[in-house]
């Protein structure tokens, strides 16, 4: 049976074929049956997608529309890695203390502080632009917009080791990579 063959059969089928009292009848329906049941053994995947996207939508829900489904491919998943909130509170801690033992911060609810900030500030910068200000270190004040996704660069050099004091972003306005220490950041801008 060719696809198209397959697809009419499969909605030309009435599934409670074994209820019918006329035996002409019957033997109609059971031979289209067995046809479509034998047929869906010879087809390719593709060829599953293309006939289960075909028929009726009533007919999705029978032993053929089911059996066409289960042939389907699957997609590739997408490897993603899942940060549980504990993870994520770890991690907060962590950076607070780090800070506060760095002698940035004078307390370690300032520390915490700033380490929230943090995240804030960089899980903005993923998800697009981000305005925002802090204190160069001679002092005046810079509001840059930053972003961390969507920009083309090529690095000069090999990856440094993180520090959680430090935010790097894209200067959206200076083309270039930028960084601030944290208590150094004076807020987001509106």
């Amino acid at each position: 049976m060719t696809t198209l063959e397959i697809i009419n059969a499969i909605n030309e089928l009435d599934y409670n074929y074994g209820n019918i009292d006329n035996g002409k009848e019957y033997h109609y329906f059971a031979k289209i049956d067995r046809a479509i049941d034998k047929a869906l053994t010879t087809i390719t995947p593709e060829q599953a997608v293309e006939i289960y996207n075909a028929i009726k939508e009533n007919r999705k829900s029978t032993y053929h529309g089911k059996a066409l489904f289960a042939m389907m491919p699957t997609p590739e998943p997408t490897p993603t890695t899942i940060i549980t909130k504990n993870e994520k509170k770890v991690s907060l801690f962590n950076n607070a203390w780090s800070m506060f033992k760095a002698g940035l911060f004078t307390t370690f609810a300032k520390a915490l502080k700033a380490a929230w900030s943090r995240i804030k500030v960089v899980t903005g910068m993923k998800t697009g632009v981000v305005a925002f200000e802090y204190v160069k270190s001679d002092g005046t004040i810079r509001i840059a917009k930053g972003t961390l996704t969507g920009f083309d660069y090529t690095a000069k050099t090999t990856e440094s080791k993180p520090k959680p004091e430090v935010i790097k972003y894209f200067d959206i306005e200076a083309q270039s990579f930028r960084s601030f220490r944290l208590d150094r950041f004076i807020g987001l801008v509106a």
